[in-house]
């Protein structure tokens, strides 16, 4: 046998005593699957399940992502929510903030009670699993079957700040018929005319948003999670100073009835799906929320994005998609030139133009 196959056994011998800590009482119900985990967070919270379609070269990958986040109160994989809750109301803790901790405290034990339940039961007819526990972490590494492509990740830690973090991903990959070139827009824009075709008096504005070289942004303002990292730019004349930032773009809005606009964004949902899946393109990211409406669950699109050639990491193409008003769907189609940096506002529903902080609003 290869080395490494004596190696993972050891670690998982090594670990099988300092990882029983992490596993707490067994939940009322005990979950199954990891499709039956992922349906229980996302009726509990509609934001903590997250789906990512990512392509590159003739591999598509497919992967399911839970995160939780909670204040690391001592000993919260047993505390004791509603003692802890009404200690927060008698020292004078705003009710509002103190029901929000509250759902982020529970969710979180809701994940470390099930989470770690179910991945120390798939451990034990896995193909292939490592796991690694301590006081303040947790790390599992779980191939499922005789498939390597299609694995489980299982994650905690502490963040600055006294929060801690909980991650639950599920991940497969398949070779795929490629037909389109690397980061073609053509696809996706045609897509995009057709479907916008089928409305009538759809609204059309020319959008900008410009960030000068060497200023830091404030809260409020956009920022690609994977790009935290890149801000600092190292430039010519000033090895360290922020690169600028432009952004230009086309914002489309749909008028569409209140109890209709949910339909119209599942149906653009559904057809960037099928583009992904019938004609994928290197280089393209779609990135899909779970949502619960009733007994319904279903995913529906946060933004499809093409990275940039030059900038590594970073998107040069995107399409997003929100609601901001009643009576509405807003689409933002938008190039960011192979800028260093990635900036623009949360609330770029309501945005025609920025210059830093200076906003110029929709009228």
């Amino acid at each position: 046998m290869k080395y490494s196959y004596f190696l993972i056994m050891a670690l998982v011998c090594m670990c099988h005593n300092s990882c029983n800590p992490c596993v707490t009482e067994k939940p009322e119900h005990e979950i199954e699957s990891i499709n039956e985990l992922m349906d229980s967070i996302a009726f509990r919270s509609n934001w903590g399940v997250s789906r990512n379609i990512y392509c590159y070269k003739d591999t598509l990958y497919d992967s399911y992502n839970i995160i939780t986040t909670a204040e690391d109160t001592m000993g919260i994989d047993t505390l004791d929510v509603d003692a802890w809750y009404k200690r927060l109301l008698a020292n004078a803790h705003p009710q509002k903030e103190a029901d929000e901790m509250r759902r982020e405290v529970e969710n979180h034990q809701f994940m470390i009670r099930n989470a770690t339940q179910l991945v120390e039961k798939l451990c034990k007819t896995s193909k292939e699993s490592y796991r690694f526990c301590n006081k303040d972490s947790v790390d599992y590494s779980v191939i499922l079957n005789d498939n390597p492509k299609e694995f489980l990740n299982v994650m905690r830690w502490n963040l600055s700040g006294g929060r801690n973090e909980f991650y639950v991903g599920y991940h497969k990959r398949e070779q795929v018929k490629v037909t389109a070139k690397p980061y073609n827009r053509k696809p996706v824009q045609e897509l995009l005319k057709k479907f916008l075709g089928e409305y009538k008096n759809v609204k059309r504005y020319d959008v900008s948003f410009d960030w000068d070289e060497g200023i830091p942004f404030p809260s409020g303002y956009y920022e690609e999670i994977h790009s935290k990292f890149q801000l600092r730019y190292l430039t010519k004349n000033d090895r360290d100073s922020l690169a600028a930032s432009h952004i230009t773009g086309t914002h489309y809005v749909i008028p569409v009835a209140d109890e209709k606009r949910e339909e119209v964004i599942k149906d653009f949902t559904n057809r960037i799906l099928r583009m992904t899946a019938e004609q994928p393109v290197p280089g393209s990211q779609l990135n899909l929320g779970l949502k619960t409406k009733g007994k319904n669950k279903y995913y529906i699109m946060r933004v499809y994005e093409l990275g940039s050639q030059k900038i590594f990491r970073l998107p040069a193409y995107q399409i997003k998609i929100g609601t901001w008003e009643k009576n509405t769907v807003h689409i933002l189609e938008i190039d960011s030139h192979d800028s260093h940096r990635y900036v623009m506002p949360h609330n770029w529903e309501i945005v025609l133009k920025t210059h830093n902080t200076d906003i110029e609003y929709i009228r």
